[in-house]
């Protein structure tokens, strides 16, 4: 008897039942039931839209939905609905027949990533959406926001027309606009914005850090003539402060400016076929200083200059340019400003002058990017190059091995196997430029 109680209990775990989701979602694969249940039940409806290859949603699937609390709340609020959208060989009848609803869910809400986790009330009206992956606190959240219509986005919907939305909030509701393809609806919402809040409203109130990422998806919110532009333009450092973003300031200038002063201009040119001469340049760079200031025109156009030069492949006259600017500034102990003359040295000079003068001068500048960042195998690299280049073959491979090692020392191979082709070559005198 005891033996057969022993086996009875070591058999138990693999007769029960594996472990399911907790949530109870519906195989019903019409959409008209879904909404009669609802309507019955008095609950809304939650749509967890999921493909197949995506490893966020399984990992919801069996963290997150397997978790009694969830299920508990999901299960009172909600008749859940699970929307595959994408399909394979190995899909279920249940799954085959859901195949128009998720096309029409994937259609109507534009739904573009998963996992996506979509509200509607039990008319299949919208209420709240949600996308990527959430842990168990952070799903919970979202789904008790969804049925709060002071919070849910249906809720921000009608807060907007009812005008009702604060300054933050309509940035917070434009930005998420945006996120789900609303495009036509986000357009309204941003006009709106500019013309009640961005250019009479107080800058202290419109410049915080989400303003830099509303700019980032809607860059026509400002021209270079609006008064708010004026202030950043006058406030730099306050203005930085108050998005968080050092520099931002001399940034949004300098794109404003090149859009709607620099590139119609240039434009124009581009069109007749025509080039951009010195005149040109210097009535740009006039109206620009008339407007705002000698600094800020030396800083767009030389700007401006290196891209045009770069795209229409001007090469003499775009080094001429950009070492003019290294020589006027201190490079050495600005990284940032060592990597770009690093990339220029490589890109322009070394790739493209045969310039005996430029090259000494651009091995200059990479004798000293190198002393003071030893380190940087990149650098030393360009510097070995360039070195060759002028002939001086001993000198490029010595400094040539010191980058190799320290990629080696640093487990970098692909760039260590990049540099023995380079040793290979200037052993061989092969160019390395070509």
């Amino acid at each position: 008897m005891k033996k057969i109680l022993i086996l009875l209990l070591t058999t138990m775990p693999l007769l029960a039942p594996a472990q399911e989701t907790k949530i109870n979602f519906t195989d019903e694969p019409s959409w008209d039931k879904i909404l009669s249940m609802a309507k019955s039940e008095k609950k809304s409806i939650l749509l967890d839209v999921y493909a197949t290859w995506c490893i966020p949603c399984k990992k919801m699937e069996k963290e997150v939905y397997t978790l009694d609390s969830i299920g508990e709340y999901i299960n009172r609020y909600f008749i859940s609905l699970k929307i595959q959208i994408d399909s394979n060989k190995n899909d279920n009848e249940n799954i085959k027949k859901k195949y128009y609803i998720s096309k029409s869910i994937k259609d109507k809400f534009k739904v573009t990533s998963v996992p996506s986790i979509i509200f509607l009330d039990s008319n299949g009206i919208l209420l709240h959406r949600s996308l990527g992956y959430m842990n168990a606190d952070q799903f919970l959240s979202v789904c008790r926001v969804a049925t709060n219509p002071l919070t849910n986005y249906a809720g921000k919907r009608d807060k907007f027309i009812k005008n009702l939305l604060s300054p933050s909030e309509l940035m917070d509701y434009a930005l998420e606009l945006n996120l789900y393809h609303e495009d036509s609806l986000a357009q309204i919402v941003t006009q709106f914005y500019k013309k009640n809040y961005l250019n009479l409203g107080n800058p202290n109130d419109i410049l915080t850090p989400q303003f830099p990422r509303l700019l980032l998806k809607y860059p026509t919110l400002l021209s270079s003539q609006d008064k708010l532009v004026r202030y950043i333009y006058q406030n730099p450092g306050e203005s930085d402060r108050r998005v968080a973003v050092k520099g931002f300031s001399h940034q949004l200038l300098d794109y404003l400016i090149t859009r709607d002063v620099v590139k119609p201009k240039l434009e124009g040119k581009t069109r007749n076929n025509r080039p951009a001469t010195k005149s040109t340049w210097r009535s740009i760079k006039k109206e620009i200083e008339n407007t705002w200031d000698i600094q800020t025109a030396d800083r767009v156009i030389e700007k401006n200059k290196t891209i045009w030069y770069t795209q229409k492949k001007d090469w003499k006259k775009l080094i001429k340019l950009k070492m003019k600017t290294f020589d006027d500034s201190s490079f050495i102990t600005d990284s940032w400003k060592a990597y770009e003359v690093n990339e220029f040295v490589w890109n322009v000079v070394f790739k493209h002058s045969k310039n005996v003068n430029t090259l000494k001068k651009a091995s200059q500048y990479m004798k000293q990017i190198t002393k003071q960042y030893p380190e940087n195998h990149a650098a030393i690299d360009t510097y070995a190059n360039v070195l060759y280049k002028l002939g001086k073959k001993e000198e490029a491979l010595s400094t040539e091995k010191k980058a190799l090692y320290i990629a080696e020392k640093s487990m970098l191979n692909e760039d260590a196997n990049v540099y023995k082709e380079t040793i290979k070559k200037i052993e061989l005198n092969i160019p390395t430029w070509q």
